[in-house]
C-alpha cells in the first residue's frame, strides 16, 4: 500500500532528476527566499487582476469569539481579499485549524493596542510571511507598529513588509471592496495611566538594557562551529539586518495609549446586472458592445443611436455598513456618546440604506451593561444587529483539540484527562448505522451508496457505548453556563468562532451552532484506527493495572546525588499521598515554531506540590490551554498559585504566551496583594518587557526579573546563592535550580529543578546533545528533552540546533535519567512522531494536555503499540514522506556520483 501511495503522482525518475538539477547547488535559505518572492509576485499579479471587479460574496465570520482564554478576532473575507479586526493571541491557531486562510489577508485593523488585541500580531506575521504575503496594513491608534519594534530580535521578517496607516480622525481607507472610516474615542481619565492599568510600571528601555542579539545568527552563518558560536553567547551582536521590511514608523507615544478606534465599514457599490431584455429593447446586437455596457461604458451602434450603460443595467447594489466598537472601560463613554458621526448610521439616518446592518461589539461586559451604553445601542433601530465578542462568550474555537483529547482518553483517563471546556455543543448520540445487508443477489440493485460506517462487533459495540456515555457524561457535568443559550434580545448576538454574517447577498443569519464535538464519531473512529487496535487496548489496559501492583524504586531515594539533609527533613513532612501525586507534570504545548491543531507550542506546567506551581516556557495560547483542560474556576486556583515562569530561550515559541499569564494572574490575585510573579528567563527578555510596558500596558510591577545567569554551573567556581535566593527557591517549593548554556540560540539554557521533596526534573528547552545539560541533569528523576526531528534528518537537526529523538534518548542514558520524555516535535509529525524503532522502557512521548506524576512514569513504556496503532493511517502517511525524501535523496547523490564520474573521465582524456 505504502509504495502504491509512492508512486501514486506521475513524476518520473527524469523529471525528478531535472528537479534537483536545478535546485542542487542552491542553498536551503536560497530556495526558501525565492520561493517566497515567487509567491510574493502571484500574489502581487492577482491582486491587480482582482481590481476590475467587485466581489458577489461577502460575509463577516467570527475567528475569536473572545471567551476567557480565547482571541476575539473578527475576518471579512471575499473570494479577493480578507481583512482582520483585532488579532488576539491565538488567531493564528484557530485560523489554520478552521482553514481560513491568511495568504489573501491585506489589513488588520487593531481597535485599542493592547494584548487582548493585538497579541497574535507577532505569529501571524510569521505565518502570512511563509505563505507569500508581500506586505500587510495595520490600521489603529498612534504607536501600533511597536508591536514589531519590540518583537524584532526574535519575530523576523525577512519578506514581509508592514505599513502602519496613520489613522487620522474621519479620514478613510478604501479599496475596490470597502470603505472603512476611522472614528478615534478618547478616555476621560489621564492617559498616562495607561488603558486598563493605573499602577506605575517599568520605566521605558534604556540603552543599558538594549538588546541587540541576533537569536537567528546560527542560521545564517552555518558553517560556524558549535563552539563558535558559544563564544558569541556572552556578547552583543551588531544590529542585526535580517529584519529589512521593519514596519514604517510614525511618532512614537511616550506612556500606553488613552484612545481606541472604531471603524465605521461600508462596501462598496455592486454594479449592477447587465439585463439582456433590455439590451434587445435597445438594438444591441451581441459580441462585445455587451462587455462594454456591462462594465458601465455608454456605447454607440452601427445606426449612430447612443446606447448609455444605465439604461440596460440594473441598479446598482447600495454597499451595507457595518460598526466595529471597542469602549475598554467606562471613561470612554463621554467620548462615545458625544461622537456625532454614528448618528448618520443609526435610527436617524437620512436614508434606510445607511442603517448599520450590524454593530460588533468588542467592548467587555461590564460596559455592555452600562446604562450609558445601553443608550448608545437604542438609537439603533430594531433591524441592526448587535454581535457581541467578549468574555461573555465561551467558545475557546477549537474541535481538533477536543477530538484527540478524547481519542486518547480512551488509553487512559487519568494520564489523558477530558478537557473541561463546554463551549461546544456536544453530540452525543451516533446516526443509526443499518444492520449488515445481507449478500446482494443479482435481482438486487448494488448501487445504493454504502452505510455510515461499518457496524461494530458486539463486543465494541458494547465497549464502544460504554466510552461514548463516559465522555458525554463529561461534558454534562461541566458548569450548565458554558453553553450560552441564545440572547433573549434577537438583535444580540453572542458570537461562536466560525459563525457567519452573510454581507452580500444579505441572507439571514444562521444563529446555530457552527460547531460541534461528535462523540461517538470520535470513538468509532478510534475503535476501527486498525484491526489490531482492540487487542493493543486490551493489552494496555492489563499492563496498567500490573503496574499498578507492581512497586517500583523510589524515585526519591537516597541515589540522587543532590541529596542533602535539609531535602530528606522536608520530605518526611510531605504526605504519603502528595508524595505520590507530586511533582505533577503537564504538557500543555509539544509542538515547534508554530502552533497546529494538535500540537500547541512549548509549554509545561510543573505543579511542586498542593500550592505551588511553576510554568516551563510559554508559548502563543499557553494561557488558552489552560483555559480549556482547567476551566476558569480551577484555572483561577492554578494561577494563584503560580509562582514562577521559566524562559528557556527567546525564540517567539518559547515566551509569546508570557503577557496574557502575567496579566492573567494579576487579575486572579487582584483582591489580595502577594509577592510578584518570578519571572526566571534570560536577562534580555527585560528590553521587549520594559518596551511593551512603555508604550502598551503597564506590567512592569507585576513580576520580579531574576536571570537564568545567576544560576548558571561553572563546576567547583560557582558562587553560593545568597539568602534571598534561597528563600526564593524555598517559596517556590524548589530546594536547589541549577542552569547551563545550551547549544541553540544565544542565551539559551537548560536547567534541572529539584524539589523540596527530592525530585530531580530536568527540562533541555531547544538544544543539539550537550555536555552540560548531561552534567547538571545527573540521576534526575525525569528529563524533558526536545526531539524536534526524526534520526533520519540528523542533518537538519543539526543546521537549525536541535536534536533528533535518538540523540535525545542517547542524553538521557548518558546523565544516568531514570526517564525520559520527548517533546518539542516538529509539526510535520502534528500526531505522532516518527521513530525508527521501539521505544525504551523508560521512555515516553508528550502529547498536549498530557498530565502525569512522576510516580505514573513507569507506565508510559506500555503505551506505544496502542498509539502507533490508533494513528495507523496517519504513520502510512508520514512513512511515504519519508520514503519520497529518501527517493529524491538517492537520486541526488546518483546524480552527484555521475557528475564526478563524468569529470573524472573527461580528466582522463585531457591527460591523453
Amino acid at each position: 500500500m505504502l509504495l502504491t501511495k509512492l508512486l501514486s503522482p506521475a513524476k518520473t525518475f527524469h523529471s525528478i532528476s531535472q528537479v534537483l538539477c536545478n535546485t542542487c547547488n542552491m542553498s536551503g535559505g536560497t530556495k526558501v527566499m525565492q520561493h517566497a518572492q515567487n509567491l510574493k509576485f502571484q500574489r502581487v499579479k492577482l491582486r491587480e487582476k482582482n481590481m476590475k471587479y467587485v466581489p458577489g460574496i461577502i460575509n463577516l465570520q467570527v475567528l475569536g469569539s473572545g471567551a476567557y482564554g480565547a482571541p476575539k478576532s473578527l475576518y471579512l473575507f471575499t473570494d479577493q481579499s480578507r481583512y482582520l479586526f483585532n488579532c488576539g493571541e491565538g488567531t493564528q491557531r484557530l485560523a489554520h485549524e478552521h482553514k481560513m486562510r491568511l495568504a489573501k489577508l491585506d489589513s488588520i485593523f487593531i481597535t485599542q493596542p493592547t494584548w487582548d488585541n493585538l497579541g497574535g500580531l507577532p505569529g501571524l506575521a510569521l505565518t502570512i510571511q511563509d505563505v507569500g504575503v508581500p506586505e500587510i496594513t495595520l490600521h489603529g491608534p498612534d504607536g501600533l507598529e511597536q508591536i514589531f519594534v519590540g518583537t524584532r530580535r526574535f519575530v523576523v521578517l525577512k519578506n514581509l513588509s508592514v505599513i502602519t496607516k496613520e489613522c487620522v480622525a474621519y479620514d478613510k481607507y478604501e479599496d475596490h471592496i470597502i470603505s472603512v472610516t476611522y472614528v478615534p474615542l478618547v478616555s476621560s481619565q489621564d492617559s498616562s495611566n495607561g488603558p486598563t492599568d493605573t499602577s506605575s510600571g517599568s520605566p521605558p528601555p534604556t540603552d543599558d538594557s538594549e538588546d541587540d542579539i541576533d537569536y537567528y545568527d546560527y542560521e545564517t552563518n552555518q558553517s560556524q562551529t558549535v563552539s563558535q558560536a558559544n563564544k558569541k553567547r556572552r556578547h552583543h551582536s551588531p544590529p542585526s539586518s535580517r529584519n529589512d521590511s521593519s514596519p514604517t514608523k510614525r511618532p512614537t507615544p511616550s506612556s500606553p495609549a488613552s484612545t481606541t478606534m472604531a471603524y465605521i465599514c461600508q462596501l462598496k457599490p455592486r454594479p449592477g446586472a447587465l439585463s439582456l431584455d433590455k439590451c434587445v429593447a435597445h438594438n444591441v446586437p451581441p459580441g462585445p458592445l455587451l462587455g462594454k455596457l456591462k462594465a458601465g461604458q455608454d456605447v454607440t451602434l452601427a445606426d449612430g443611436t447612443v446606447v448609455r450603460s444605465a439604461d440596460v443595467t440594473e441598479p446598482d447594489e447600495i454597499g451595507p455598513v457595518f460598526i466595529v466598537l471597542d469602549c475598554p472601560d467606562e471613561s470612554y463613554l463621554d467620548s462615545l456618546l458625544k461622537e456625532s458621526i454614528f448618528a448618520r448610521y443609526q435610527e436617524s439616518a437620512a436614508s434606510p440604506d445607511d442603517i448599520a446592518v450590524l454593530v460588533a461589539h468588542f467592548s467587555p461586559p461590564h460596559v455592555l451593561s452600562h446604562p450609558r451604553y445601553k443608550e448608545f445601542m437604542s438609537k439603533f433601530p430594531s433591524s441592526t444587529q448587535h454581535l457581541i465578542l467578549n468574555e461573555s462568550n465561551h467558545c475557546l474555537g477549537s474541535v481538533a483539540v477536543h477530538k484527540i483529547q478524547c481519542k486518547l482518553n480512551v488509553l487512559n483517563k487519568h494520564i489523558f484527562p477530558m478537557l473541561c471546556d463546554n463551549g461546544i455543543p456536544v453530540i452525543d448520540k451516533e446516526s443509526p448505522i443499518p444492520p449488515t445487508p445481507a449478500p446482494t443477489t443479482p435481482t438486487e440493485s448494488s448501487t445504493d451508496p454504502p452505510p455510515p460506517s461499518v457496524p461494530l462487533s458486539p463486543s465494541l459495540q458494547s465497549l464502544m457505548t460504554d466510552l461514548v456515555t463516559d465522555l458525554a457524561s463529561h461534558y454534562s457535568g461541566l458548569d450548565s453556563n458554558s453553553v450560552l443559550p441564545s440572547s433573549s434580545e434577537p438583535t444580540l448576538i453572542q458570537a461562536r468562532t466560525l459563525m457567519k454574517i452573510p454581507l452580500r447577498p444579505r441572507l439571514p443569519l444562521d444563529t446555530s451552532p457552527p460547531l460541534s464535538l461528535d462523540i461517538p464519531a470520535y470513538v468509532r473512529e478510534t475503535l476501527t484506527s486498525s484491526p489490531e487496535f482492540p487487542d493493543a487496548l486490551s493489552a494496555l489496559k492489563q499492563s496498567l493495572e500490573q503496574e499498578e501492583q507492581t512497586p517500583h524504586t523510589n524515585n526519591n531515594g537516597n541515589n540522587n546525588s543532590n541529596s542533602n539533609s535539609n531535602v530528606d527533613n522536608d520530605r518526611e513532612t510531605v504526605p504519603s499521598e502528595d508524595r505520590r501525586k507530586f511533582p505533577e507534570v503537564t504538557f500543555l504545548g509539544t509542538g515547534s515554531s508554530i502552533p497546529n491543531k494538535t500540537r500547541n507550542t512549548s509549554s509545561i506546567l510543573l505543579r511542586i506540590d498542593r500550592s505551588s506551581c511553576m510554568l516551563l516556557d510559554c508559548g502563543e495560547g499557553t494561557l488558552s490551554q489552560l483555559v480549556r483542560l482547567f476551566g476558569p474556576r480551577q484555572l483561577d486556583d492554578i494561577l494563584s498559585q503560580l509562582g514562577a515562569i521559566y524562559i528557556s530561550h527567546l525564540h517567539a515559541d518559547h515566551h509569546l504566551g508570557l503577557i496574557s499569564l502575567i496579566q492573567a494572574r494579576a487579575r486572579v490575585r487582584s483582591s489580595s496583594p502577594t509577592r510578584k510573579l518570578v519571572l526566571l528567563a534570560p536577562k534580555q527578555i527585560i528590553t521587549w518587557l520594559n518596551l511593551y510596558s512603555a508604550r502598551f500596558q503597564r506590567i512592569g510591577h507585576l513580576y520580579t526579573l531574576v536571570p537564568l545567569s545567576l544560576f548558571e554551573n561553572h563546576g567547583q567556581n560557582r558562587p553560593p546563592l545568597d539568602q534571598d535566593t534561597i528563600s526564593l527557591l524555598s517559596s517556590l517549593g524548589l530546594s536547589s535550580l541549577t542552569t547551563c548554556l545550551v547549544h541553540h540560540c544565544p542565551n539559551a539554557f537548560g536547567v534541572a529543578l529539584t524539589t523540596l521533596s527530592g525530585h530531580k526534573i530536568t527540562y533541555s528547552g531547544d538544544t543539539m546533545p550537550c555536555d552540560g545539560l548531561v552534567s547538571i541533569g545527573k540521576n534526575s528523576d525525569l528529563l524533558i528533552h526536545e526531539a524536534t526531528h526524526e534520526d533520519e534528518l540528523e542533518k537538519e537537526a543539526r543546521l537549525k540546533m536541535h536534536s533528533t529523538v535518538s540523540q535525545a534518548i542517547r542524553i538521557g542514558r548518558d546523565m544516568f535519567a531514570k526517564h525520559v520524555l520527548l517533546t518539542h516535535f516538529s509539526q510535520r509529525y502534528a500526531k505522532l512522531p516518527r521513530l525508527n524503532r521501539d521505544l525504551n522502557e523508560n521512555v515516553g512521548i508528550a502529547f498536549d494536555n498530557m498530565r502525569i506524576s512522576l510516580s505514573d512514569l513507569p507506565k508510559l513504556k506500555h503505551f506505544y503499540p496502542a498509539l502507533k496503532l490508533m494513528f495507523a493511517e496517519y504513520q502510512d502517511e508520514i512513512e511515504v514522506r519519508a520514503m519520497k525524501r529518501n527517493l529524491k535523496a538517492e537520486v541526488k547523490r546518483n546524480q552527484k556520483a555521475d557528475v564526478k564520474r563524468k569529470l573524472s573521465i573527461e580528466s582522463a582524456e585531457g591527460k591523453r
